[in-house]
């Protein structure tokens, strides 16, 4: 719905709103004494000049930004977000810019959260996400655990290794049982060993043997799995700007899965 299509009554309480929210994030970027200048003008980050310099330019542009609700925008119940549609932007314009509730925006700060990536060790999946909590809960993880494991305090959090963007990808090993052309595969000596029928130890016992490492005629073998290419495919396939639900996951290996 375009600005001129609202009452004139609407129009001026869109206005009002604007006003106010052009006013802060013109604060934020261009006025040194603002608390947390360092982190927006300070870093960069600049209002288009279609909007800086005019406020009926902005309420125009404002009702045809993603999220703008009549209602909940007058409220100020919507604020004005430049990282969810672009993430690492740093000009508040119409082509970067959405409404979210002050929830919804606090997801994301730059200043306070970091990009990492997540691989589940069976799935074979990669998924890159922003923000430790909101991971646990879409994957029925404690976040205490995935904060630990992000900062090296813990191996993994359930299925899933986790590390940082920029950071070295995490060495995992899965293993192998081959027999008479059945490949059986689990994530360690344990589980492989009860995949197999065999009592938990017996494939740790086969992998420290120095050569012949067999059980029972099957092949055992450790093998690293190749987390760096899954990484540079999900990066390659994944949609531009799309940072929570892309995934990529490799041939599906479930299927050789022993329950």
């Amino acid at each position: 719905m375009k600005y001129s299509e609202f009452t004139e009554e609407q129009q001026q309480a869109i206005l009002k709103r604007a006003k106010r929210i052009l006013w802060k994030i013109t604060d934020r970027c261009y006025n040194e004494n603002f608390k947390q200048y360092k982190d927006y003008g300070g870093a960069g980050v600049t209002v288009c000049p279609q909007w800086k310099y005019s406020y009926l330019n902005f309420a125009e542009d404002v009702v045809t930004l993603p999220g703008f609700d009549y209602e909940a925008f007058i409220t100020g119940e919507l604020e004005l977000d430049k990282d969810q549609l672009v993430r690492g932007n740093k000009v508040y314009s119409k082509e970067t810019c959405m409404l979210l509730t002050r929830k919804q925006n606090a997801q994301y700060k730059p200043s306070v959260h970091k990009d990492f990536y997540a691989y589940n060790q069976y799935t074979q999946e990669i998924k890159e996400h922003y923000n430790k909590t909101m991971f646990a809960q879409e994957n029925s993880l404690n976040a205490t655990v995935v904060s630990n494991v992000l900062n090296k305090r813990k191996h993994r959090a359930g299925d899933w290794y986790l590390w940082y963007k920029g950071e070295d990808v995490p060495e995992v090993y899965h293993l192998f049982a081959r027999k008479d052309g059945q490949v059986v595969w689990e994530i360690n000596p344990q589980k492989l060993s009860i995949a197999l029928g065999y009592h938990e130890k017996a494939v740790s016992q086969v992998l420290s043997r120095f050569k012949k490492k067999t059980l029972h005629g099957w092949d055992i073998s450790k093998e690293l799995v190749g987390i760096k290419q899954l990484v540079d495919s999900y990066e390659t396939n994944k949609m531009p700007n799309d940072y929570r639900k892309g995934n990529f996951c490799r041939e599906d290996m479930s299927k050789n899965r022993v329950e």
